[in-house]
């Protein structure tokens, strides 16, 4: 479903998180599948990932001959990270979407007159095509995590093995049985934990920065002192919301973002070297389409975050009385340091980030081809 305004968008986050929300079974299944609330979940990807490890130990002799064992590694730890968020962070996603909700209504109100009707149209559709763009890249994340659990599922069903690497293989039939049984439940939580997390990170970033914009476009256009105060306590209120967001992702970005260097980092290292397989086909483009849109979202971010200070900059200061000044002076004071999306590895998520480590990764990939 695409959304149109930033209320339904952050609406069915909260539905996402919030397990008091009535829902159809389909939906509900389907949440149950990312792992929301499954806390033993977690437990699935860090059986497969010990298993495949001691397989990468034990019987892989070179780098190409491992190749594709690390990249199912690499998949499932940052798999593993994504269910982490969705099952034991549930509460904090949740307090951070509901005080954004709060803010996205004040400023879609505006719109229509209860805020002064200070949002014009082009504020309007910049807020509408940054939700469109967010809802239609959650869509495409869906339909990527379902073909990329076909890929691993329908191998299964032709040649009747596991396609999880697993150490010591399982030679009985009980041993294999509960190999598949692990092998589903991995196949089921694991890429739909994934995909959606990633446009959950981008999308909701995205959203953010067109809220900041218009927030300060309300500042700049605001002439009475209720207007005034009224868009300064929504900069305050959303810098509240956004800076939660912020903690609930600093520790958990550099995992989540391990599959999308390290896979397209063996898999071309592999093509190559002459090898191919249906997972390159499928999770090839994820850096471009996972890691860069994410380092846009954080740069937009940064950038409408500056652009706070000179909104507020902007106003109206000699028509103001004292404390509307104040209050403007407030708002340039904190956006002095702009909000960022940050990682407690990787520092800030913007474009200086992707121009260094795709130049890194192309490095090392380089170093790879002439010397591994």
């Amino acid at each position: 479903m695409v959304y149109e305004t930033a209320t339904d968008y952050l609406a069915h986050w909260e539905a996402h998180f919030d397990k008091s929300i009535p829902k159809p079974p389909w939906k509900r299944l389907w949440i149950t599948c990312h792992g929301t609330g499954v806390k033993w979940a977690v437990l699935v990807g860090v059986a497969v990932f010990v298993l495949a490890s001691l397989d990468c130990i034990m019987t892989r002799t070179s780098l190409l001959d491992a190749g594709p064992t690390l990249r199912f590694l690499s998949g499932i730890y940052s798999c593993t990270a994504g269910v982490y968020i969705w099952a034991f962070k549930r509460q904090e996603a949740l307090a951070a979407l509901r005080q954004l909700s709060w803010v996205a209504r004040r400023i879609e109100a505006g719109a229509g007159g209860a805020l002064g009707a200070r949002l014009d149209l082009d504020d309007q559709e910049t807020l509408r095509r940054a939700v469109v763009r967010a809802s239609r890249y959650l869509r495409g994340s869906n339909i990527w995590a379902i073909c990329v659990q076909f890929s691993i599922m329908v191998p299964v069903a032709f040649t009747g093995r596991t396609v999880n690497p697993a150490w010591p293989p399982p030679r009985t039939p009980t041993a294999w049985w509960a190999l598949f049984t692990l092998h589903s439940f991995s196949t089921l939580f694991l890429p739909i934990a994934f995909f959606p997390m990633a446009a959950f990170t981008t999308g909701i970033v995205s959203v953010c920065s067109a809220m900041s914009l218009a927030i300060g476009s309300e500042l700049r256009k605001a002439r009475t002192p209720q207007q005034v105060r009224d868009a300064a306590l929504l900069s305050s209120e959303f810098n509240k919301g956004f800076s939660m967001l912020t903690n609930l992702f600093h520790g958990f970005i550099l995992h989540h973002l391990q599959i999308t260097l390290l896979i397209p980092l063996f898999a071309c290292y592999e093509m190559m070297h002459g090898q191919f397989d249906e997972f390159l086909v499928v999770l090839v483009p994820i850096n471009v389409l996972i890691f860069i849109p994410l380092c846009f979202a954080g740069q937009a971010m940064m950038d409408a975050s500056e652009a706070m200070s000179y909104s507020a900059y902007s106003g109206s200061w000699l028509e103001s009385d004292r404390f509307c000044r104040i209050l403007r002076l407030q708002v340039m004071l904190r956006s002095a340091r702009p909000q960022q999306l940050t990682s407690q590895e990787l520092g800030t998520v913007d474009l200086k980030l992707c121009q260094n480590t795709l130049k890194s990764w192309f490095s090392f990939l380089n170093f790879m081809i002439n010397t591994l």
